[in-house]
């Protein structure tokens, strides 16, 4: 449901409208926002509920996908949650803010006459989360743990037989796609994990930008390179 006619208006310009308006105004946007919030639960049993087809087809065009991270995204942002680090011993999560001093870092005097191999870097202050921080904070691990799952698999135990006709549906179905697919040899076990394919995205976000600032960037390198070879 849109917003009613110029809420919008009147959030753009909160500066210029007056006191009584502007809070009752700010007011039916959070009852209008909480009431999607409710809805979503909704959505979510729905979801659960649907045979997996039918949920298939609402998101093969990823546009739920996007609107709903893009809202994640948005929410975390806004709270500002506290950067987080795990004890030593793995027992507790903590707020943390690290420093470094540069030449301002104190240094551990010598020992017997030596210098200390370890010495500090700087200084980290931990506090103890609140209730609602720990809360979110736990929330945002085990969707870090989802995506985990969804983006990673465990390597599965199979004979050749079974190896084979997996390859076979699988490369059928990318060809239903209409796209590319490729069997490689695995020599050593893969290198997965979230920080290499966010530098992996990154990387590519870079070159389209590029691409899009320099069209023809790729033509004119391969040409350099086959100008170098000759």
């Amino acid at each position: 449901m849109p917003l009613a006619p110029g809420m919008k208006d009147k959030l753009i310009h909160r500066d210029e409208i007056g006191l009584p308006n502007r809070k009752a105004n700010e007011y039916n946007i959070r009852q209008y926002i909480l009431k999607y919030f409710k809805d979503m639960e909704e959505i979510i049993w729905l979801l659960d509920a649907l045979p997996q087809k039918q949920v298939a087809k609402l998101l093969e065009d990823g546009n739920a996908a996007k609107i709903v991270l893009d809202l994640s995204d948005k929410i975390l942002e806004k709270m500002a949650l506290p950067s987080i680090q795990a004890n030593f011993l793995q027992t507790e999560i903590k707020a943390v803010k690290s420093f470094d001093l540069g030449e301002d870092n104190f240094r551990f005097p010598p020992h017997e006459g030596k210098e200390i191999a370890i010495q500090p870097i700087g200084f980290s202050i931990s506090c103890d989360l609140t209730k609602t921080e720990n809360e979110t904070i736990r929330h945002v691990l085990n969707h870090i743990q989802v995506l985990k799952r969804a983006l990673f698999s465990d390597r599965e135990k199979v004979t050749r037989t079974q190896f084979n006709e997996i390859e076979l549906q699988i490369h059928d179905m990318c060809k239903e796609k209409g796209v590319k697919c490729y069997t490689d040899i695995d020599t050593v076990e893969p290198l997965c994990s979230l920080d290499r394919l966010l530098k992996t995205a990154a990387n590519i976000e870079e070159r389209e930008r590029l691409d899009r600032l320099y069209p023809n960037l790729e033509q004119e390198r391969d040409n350099l390179m086959h100008e170098t070879e000759k």
